[in-house]
């Protein structure tokens, strides 16, 4: 979207006619479709940032709502887009963890400790390369290389 704005400023800067400036325009608003190719590639972007996390938010979700399986089941649905109690700030699941509290980098990947739900306090920071493996059922986690 950000070229077609551009076209269209310089189209507009450059003395173009009301018709070439209203296709410019519609062809901005026509970006900005959840249908268009820019507005999936934003939405694909976005709904990975949450993905590397759903494992966690699962895993936390059913032991955070062990007794109420359909809220277990909302609470990992609202986690792939990055809402619900794993990202809450209250509820303080592995997302919000991940997020807010350990910042890992680029580089790494946090592996939270997730324990049998419960606020997630703890937490590991792994290479891109490693798989995040608990440490016999406890809230540990360490790095194994794939």
């Amino acid at each position: 979207m950000g070229e077609t704005l551009d076209r269209l400023a310089q189209a507009l800067a450059s003395g173009a006619t009301r018709r070439a400036a209203v296709a410019g325009i519609l062809a901005a608003a026509t970006a900005t479709l959840p249908w268009s190719a820019e507005a999936r590639h934003h939405h694909k972007h976005k709904k990975n940032d949450f993905s590397q996390f759903q494992m966690f938010c699962q895993e936390w979700c059913e032991a955070e709502f062990f007794l109420d399986p359909q809220q277990a089941a909302q609470c990992t649905r609202q986690a792939t887009s990055g809402k619900g109690p794993c990202y809450s700030s209250t509820e303080q699941g592995p997302g919000y963890f991940c997020t807010h509290v350990k910042h890992c980098g680029k580089q790494k990947r946090c592996c939270p400790g997730i324990g049998n739900g419960g606020p997630v306090t703890d937490g590991a920071c792994c290479a891109r390369n490693t798989n995040c493996n608990p440490i016999n059922g406890t809230a540990g986690f360490f790095c194994l290389q794939t």
